[in-house]
This record gives structure tokens, C-alpha cells and sequence, in this order.
């Protein structure tokens, strides 16, 4: 009886719904599908596989948990008053969780997570960097001193790349992006979005995984103590979303290695390169039609 509650109490917390924030308003259905069993797997090891943070002085080499780091990063947030809307795993790295394996595997690199916020000013864009940075020391090894350790001096010592975008509180992007350093260039990237009107470049990567039902699941004593097992008749809702629009479309697509998109000229750089680079991936483009009208697009937008 205690095993049937606890698993009753699992499906229960479990039901994932699409985010309510503004940038997310407009989700249809035919963008949403629930994970399998399968991809639920993948994304599981995704999560809790540690990623080698290197710092560029002597500072520890940090070994993070994605799923520890979201956790760690959206209890500060909450805590501050900084309202998550939800949490979503993003990019190639969503996209091999998508991809049926017995056709290909995605390759990834960068593990993308997207926090969708709200960013009211500019103290929520400043509290985000420092509690990403503050998380960090969660993970430094034992019997490390981390009381003269600054803000400042983590951000000098391991983060990649920083982006911040706030082109206005109307209609505007706004959105925040912070990647830590890996010296094979497998960076983990947190994204901070309150609005972003391109989401995506092509189809194959519009893929985004929200999270929360997941980390619900993750925290259940049932779980951590081994009552209740997932297994493939019996396994959590996991909803994704294709910002493509359609999400058989986009998973046909991605699985046959096809290129295809939608308003490419809103892509911004043009998509060039990621272009190229599924080429180079032995991508095709999705119609003869199409292969002329794709690759003006995609040079004239790099150029301007």
C-alpha cells in the first residue's frame, strides 16, 4: 500500500503544465509532447552526469551536477523574490534527448538550461549573476577556504562568456546569459529569459524540455530512498516544446536530418554558420524548392 501511495503521489506532482510567463503565452498544442520512456532516460543521465567547470587561474576544477546547479540557482532566485517561471534543458543537448536513437545521435557540446523569469529593472539582472556565482560555491572540494571568495573573483575565475540583452520593458528582448568554462569548450550555460522573440534557428534545435515536473520527481523521499523505481510502464510526464511550432514536425525532421526553419530572417546572424554546420553533419535541406531561398536568406542576413 505504502508503494501504490507513493506512486499515486508521483503521477500526481508530475503533470506537467506549460509555462505562464508572457514569453510562453502562445504555446499551441501541436508544440507539445510528453517525453517517453526512453528520452525520460536520456534526459535523467543528462542532468545528473557532472560537468568539469576549469577555472583560468589556480583555482579547484569544479564538478557540477547540472540538475544540483538549477536547483541550487532557483532556490536563490525564490528566495529573493526573483520569480521562475519554469526551467527548461534547451539546444542540441534537448535535441539528443529527442532524437530517436536508432536513426542518429545528436552530438552536443554546450548544455543549455533556460530559466524563464521575470526581470522587472536592472537589480534582477545584477541579483542573477551573483547568485549563479554564489552557487558555485556549493560545489568547491572540501577543506577549501571560500570566506575571502568574491563575486568577482569567481566570475574572473569561471565564467566563459557573459550576454546581457534588455532592449526595453515593452516589447523588447530581455534576457541574461552566463557560461561556465570548460577547457574542451563543453561549457554549461544557464540563459535568463524574460522575453526573446527568436528562440530558435532551424528545426532540429527548437527543442526545449521543461524541467519542473522532472525535478519534483527528484525530490521525493520515495525516490531518493529507493521505495518506488521508474521503469518503462510506469515513469513521470515530461512535457517538450519546439519553438519550431510543430513538434512531430520538428522530431520527424530532426531524426531524418532535415533543415528546414520558419522566418529566417528573423534568425539573428542569419543562422550562417549553424547552416554550415549541419551540412557538414550530413544535414539536407528539407526541399529542392527551398535549398536557393535558405541559403540567400542565411547570407544576406550574415552580411546586414
Amino acid at each position: 500500500r505504502l508503494k501504490e501511495a507513493a506512486q499515486l503521489l508521483i503521477m500526481d506532482c508530475c503533470q506537467a503544465q506549460p509555462a505562464t510567463s508572457g514569453d510562453s503565452c502562445t504555446i499551441n498544442d501541436h508544440a507539445m509532447q510528453a517525453l517517453s520512456y526512453n528520452q525520460i532516460t536520456k534526459l535523467d543521465a543528462v542532468l545528473k552526469y557532472p560537468v568539469e567547470i576549469h577555472s583560468r587561474n589556480n583555482f579547484p576544477q569544479l564538478s557540477i551536477p547540472p540538475l544540483k546547479l538549477v536547483k541550487a540557482v532557483k532556490e536563490k532566485l525564490v528566495n529573493d523574490e526573483v520569480v521562475v517561471h519554469d526551467v527548461r534543458l534547451n539546444g542540441s543537448a534537448a535535441s539528443y534527448c529527442v532524437c530517436d536513437d536508432k536513426t542518429h545521435t545528436v552530438q552536443y557540446k554546450d548544455l543549455d538550461l533556460i530559466f524563464h523569469v521575470t526581470i522587472r529593472n536592472e537589480r534582477d539582472f545584477y541579483v542573477i549573476k551573483e547568485h549563479v556565482l554564489q552557487s558555485l560555491l556549493n560545489f568547491f572540494p572540501d577543506g577549501i577556504s571560500k570566506d575571502r571568495l568574491t563575486t568577482c573573483t569567481l566570475e574572473e575565475a569561471y565564467v566563459h562568456k557573459q550576454v546581457k540583452v534588455n532592449a526595453g520593458y515593452q516589447n523588447g528582448d530581455r534576457w541574461s546569459l552566463i557560461s561556465l568554462h570548460n577547457d574542451e569548450s563543453y561549457n554549461l550555460e544557464l540563459k535568463f529569459v524574460d522575453k526573446m522573440n527568436r528562440k530558435y534557428q532551424f528545426s532540429s534545435d527548437s527543442f526545449q524540455i521543461i524541467l519542473d515536473s522532472y525535478f519534483q520527481l527528484d525530490g521525493l523521499d520515495c525516490i531518493q530512498n529507493g521505495t518506488v523505481e521508474l521503469k518503462d510502464t510506469f515513469f513521470p510526464t515530461v512535457l517538450a516544446y519546439s519553438a519550431y511550432g510543430n513538434f512531430s514536425e520538428a522530431e520527424y525532421q530532426l531524426n531524418n536530418k532535415l533543415i528546414r526553419t520558419k522566418s529566417p530572417e528573423e534568425i539573428r546572424g542569419g543562422g550562417l554558420f549553424k547552416y554550415c554546420n549541419l551540412l557538414s553533419e550530413q544535414y539536407k535541406p528539407y526541399s529542392c524548392d527551398e535549398i536557393e531561398t535558405q541559403e540567400k536568406n542565411n547570407v544576406h542576413s550574415f552580411l546586414h
